[in-house]
């Protein structure tokens, strides 16, 4: 006897869940590796602004107890200045000077008018800003009454500012430095390797703690993102039941969202939804983009993508993983040339190096921690904003297929 249809989905599913939990080394290997123990993580602070803008303040103060005078502070800043350089933007003080003075004098201050960070150094003269954002954005025009704030305050210093932010996202204010959690990684992994054995066990402790949280909460680390593929390709079935049976904070946005893709823009494909985003390539630039990528269609590397974090989201184009770099980077080159018009710039000067890449990126809406998204006010905002982003983008196909001539050559 043949069993019910309905019976036979229901075995089925249940047997995918059953192999998820019981037949899955991946998923081990994945708690292994983000669930070993984390002071930062016990102490419930992984995520809360406050904490890790303490926490920055204690490392990059050259008279705190860490002992390690100014190499933190230095390492930061050296970072911060080469990614102003790189965003065209005026650093406040040479690199060279930096590294030709001793900072042991300078001054951070917290929250000083509300400031997440603020050091000051009166020899050399200069005066860096950083405000800081984990879970919440921008708002209020803080960042123009920030900067107006420190200019009225040190009227004749050089004043950097700078806006942290877990994904690189897009000050207001162009004279702004854009700088990422994965960024404030590498100065602090590179200073930790110059102080080498200098550092006492207590103080290494925590600050490997800290970088294994900003490895493994904020940064795309690459072992973990493979585990997650295999995951994903090996147990589709079961995550896709997890998903539409769980869903989460966004889900509903991201799915109004894809339907109206769907719905009015048939010109778009959507190559992948997540928790957290939604991409689709035009058609146009899928008939000419080299298959390299290793999501579910190798070609859709690049691609729109509508993104929602917390209480905000926005829409940029961004590529994913792909299986030859270097290919990639050969049309990332032509893409970002000023002489084929198109408006589009790496968020890190990195990018070559780096598996992600965010070209472009505009704020759609945002709201309230306590608040929830106008599911259709904001896909109506994103909707009329597609066309003319498209539009930007119109020259995007005939550049590929000229670089993608180039790299059979």
């Amino acid at each position: 006897m043949s069993m019910n249809p309905d019976a036979a989905s229901h075995a089925a599913d249940l047997d995918a869940l059953e192999c998820f939990i019981a037949e899955n080394d991946d998923l081990l290997d994945l708690e292994a590796r983000i669930g070993r123990f984390n002071i930062f993580d016990a102490l419930g602070v992984a995520k809360a602004e406050i904490r890790h803008s303490n926490f920055l303040a204690w490392l990059l103060n050259p008279a705190a107890s860490h002992g390690q005078g100014d190499l933190f502070l230095k390492s930061v800043v050296m970072d911060i200045l080469r990614k102003s350089r790189a965003q065209d933007i005026v650093p406040a003080v040479s690199p060279i000077t930096i590294d030709e003075h001793d900072l042991h004098a300078v001054e951070v201050r917290r929250e000083w008018r509300s400031i997440d960070l603020l050091v000051v150094s009166r020899e050399p003269e200069f005066v860096f800003l950083i405000e800081n954002k984990i879970g919440s954005s921008e708002h209020s025009n803080q960042l123009e009454r920030y900067e107006a704030t420190v200019r009225e305050e040190f009227p004749r210093s050089n004043i950097q500012f700078i806006f942290m932010t877990r994904d690189g996202d897009e000050p207001s204010r162009k004279n702004w430095v854009a700088f990422t959690y994965e960024d404030l990684y590498r100065a602090l992994s590179r200073a930790v390797k110059q102080a080498s054995g200098a550092l006492g066990n207590d103080v290494a402790v925590v600050v490997n703690h800290y970088l294994s949280l900003i490895g493994t909460r904020f940064m795309d680390s690459k072992e973990i993102v493979d585990l997650c593929q295999r995951i994903r390709a090996n147990h589709r079935r079961a995550i896709d039941l997890i998903i539409e049976h769980t869903g989460g904070d966004s889900e509903p946005l991201l799915q109004a969202f894809a339907e109206r893709i769907r719905t009015n823009f048939p010109d778009l494909v959507i190559s992948r939804m997540t928790g957290r985003d939604v991409r689709a390539t035009p058609k146009s630039w899928l008939d000419v983009l080299p298959p390299i990528g290793d999501g579910d269609d190798p070609r859709a590397w690049l691609a729109v993508r509508f993104v929602t974090k917390n209480d905000r989201c926005w829409l940029g184009i961004r590529t994913s993983t792909v299986t030859d770099i270097e290919q990639r980077n050969v049309i990332i080159r032509a893409l970002i040339n000023p002489a084929n018009g198109i408006d589009l710039k790496p968020s890190f000067k990195t990018w070559e190096s780096n598996q992600r890449v965010m070209l472009k990126q505009e704020r759609v809406a945002s709201w309230g921690e306590e608040e929830e998204p106008n599911v259709d006010e904001i896909v109506n905002k994103a909707a009329k904003m597609i066309p003319t982003l498209l539009t930007k983008l119109e020259n995007v196909p005939a550049v590929i297929a000229a670089a993608s001539k180039q790299i059979r050559a």
